[in-house]
């Protein structure tokens, strides 16, 4: 059977492989390779987005921020997620910070080596003068270590409590104290404050013990004890005042002239003086009475006498050589002597220099010696007069001006000689303005000596024999001196002026 039209041509097609002429197609090939290397491509970019580089171009993970830490801690940076870096980077000989004291030196940069014992070395590259080592902080720094630089950071910390030295304290019944009149030295880098843990109490005589707590800047804290004794103060002040006087109808009188109070405890002393019965205007004995009060309240009260005599009284021996005619006469005598804002000892000079002087008295053999206070006012007044009148006129200008005097009386020898002792400073010692003949030291003055300069006098002097007698006494019957030297009086060689020196 045949056919026509469009029917293929299989004998063509047949003829055709034969001969070896038929073509390959590689397309489908070509694409699926294209579609594996696109997948590549694309999984490579995903995981780049992924990585950051870090440094000398190492990929590292991420390193969450350290957590903040407090710098009294006894720990370091801690929780700091680390991933390590690959073993192609080196690891740093440092550690990341130190600590140091509060107030102690700055520590050396080798304290950053991880290993103690290496003979890296190291130090600051940074200038460190700003890091303050007695204020805690975080201060960076930069250390070099080889020929590398690394960043660190100085952590200063306050983990030492203060020190402190107590002293044991005695305080009066009742007084208040504080925490730091226990504290003898206190050793921190800060201010330290002071409180007691229980308010010591002081109502009770005896012993106790008292317990400090000490705290720095930083909080920390030290308790200390201490010793506080508490001594009841039951003795009351000793009260000195001119026990007797004597005045004129008319005259005045300084009712506090020459008074003193002393307290066995050496604290302040309050004087009140009252004499409301007292009337100058009317002859009359009254009674002054003064009253000490000490700083823990013990008083103590002392009554001295004023006779007030008649005008009238003058007129008569008695009356004219009287003690109130010394006062009347030696009170205004005083202070053409001695000045305002001088001390005891420069008014002492200042007498013995007016006594001592010829123009104001001189020296002959013999006086009457029944009366101190008739022979000091005729010795005044006739301007001569032997060593008893010199003794009486001192006297008698001693205590107008308010010294305690107390009469010594040479033992042995041919003559009689007399002198005083005066208090000054709560102390004996001798005075006497009488001259000596230059056989018995004439420029050795006697001016506030002391008891062994007396009983030593002329020592050391080729005379000494015949002159150590001049100032014996008995010591068993006067109050013992002084010891410690006060004052001379001594004589310019080169202008013949005497003068006083001080100690």
């Amino acid at each position: 059977m045949s056919y026509s039209g469009s029917q293929p041509d299989f004998t063509r097609r047949s003829q055709g492989g034969k001969n070896g002429n038929k073509k390959k197609n590689y397309k489908p090939v070509i694409a699926v390779l294209m579609l594996i290397i696109i997948v590549l491509v694309v999984v490579l970019i995903i995981v780049s987005a992924t990585k950051k580089p870090g440094r000398n171009g190492v990929i590292i993970s991420d390193i969450p921020t350290p957590t903040a830490f407090d710098p009294n801690g006894s720990e370091g940076p801690s929780n700091v997620p680390f991933t390590a870096p690959p073993t192609s980077a080196p690891e740093s000989p440092l550690n990341s910070f130190v600590y140091a004291e509060a107030g102690e030196e700055l520590p050396p940069a080798k304290n950053f080596l991880k290993d103690a014992n290496s003979d890296q070395f190291a130090y600051y590259l940074s200038d460190t003068a700003h890091i303050d080592t007695r204020v805690c902080g975080i201060y960076h720094v930069q250390i070099q270590c080889g020929d590398k630089t690394y960043e660190g950071d100085i952590i200063v910390r306050d983990t030492m409590p203060p020190a402190a030295v107590t002293k044991t304290v005695t305080v009066r019944k009742g007084a208040e104290v504080k925490p730091a009149d226990f504290i003898e030295s206190v050793n921190d880098s800060t201010d330290v404050t002071m409180e007691f843990v229980s308010a010591p109490d002081t109502g009770s005589r005896g012993t106790f013990t008292v317990e400090i707590i000490l705290r720095d800047g930083y909080g920390n804290e030290t308790k200390v004890t201490a010793q506080m004794i508490v001594d009841a103060d039951e003795v009351p002040p000793v009260i000195e005042a001119i026990e007797y006087r004597e005045i004129f109808v008319g005259d005045t009188i300084s009712y506090r002239q020459g008074v003193k109070a002393y307290d066995d405890r050496g604290g302040e002393v309050k004087i009140s003086i009252d004499s409301s019965a007292v009337n100058l205007k009317e002859p009359g004995t009254y009674k002054v009475i003064y009253t000490a009060s000490d700083e823990a309240g013990n008083t103590s009260t002392f009554e001295a006498t004023v006779v007030v005599r008649d005008l009238s009284e003058l007129e008569t021996d008695e009356g004219k050589y009287s003690v109130a005619a010394l006062h009347r006469k030696f009170s205004k005598l005083v202070p053409k002597i001695i000045k305002d804002g001088m001390s005891d000892i420069e008014k002492l000079y200042a007498i013995w220099y007016y006594v001592s002087d010829p123009e104001h008295l001189s020296y002959i053999s013999h006086s009457d010696k029944d009366s101190w206070v008739r022979e000091a006012i005729r010795g005044l007044d006739e301007g001569v007069g032997d060593c008893f009148t010199f003794y009486s006129v001192m006297r008698a200008l001693m205590e107008e001006a308010g010294f305690e005097t107390i009469s010594v009386h040479r033992l042995g020898g041919e003559t009689q000689h007399f002198w005083s002792l005066v208090k000054v400073g709560g102390e004996w010692y001798h005075i006497d303005a009488c001259p000596r003949s230059e056989s018995r030291k004439r420029y050795w003055y006697c001016f506030l000596r002391t008891d062994e300069e007396l009983i030593n006098f002329g020592k050391g002097d080729d005379n000494y024999e015949k002159i150590n007698y001049y100032y014996k006494f008995d010591t068993s019957i006067y109050p013992a001196s002084g010891t410690e030297k006060l004052a001379d009086a001594l004589v310019n060689w080169d202008t013949g002026e005497i003068y006083l020196k001080l100690y």
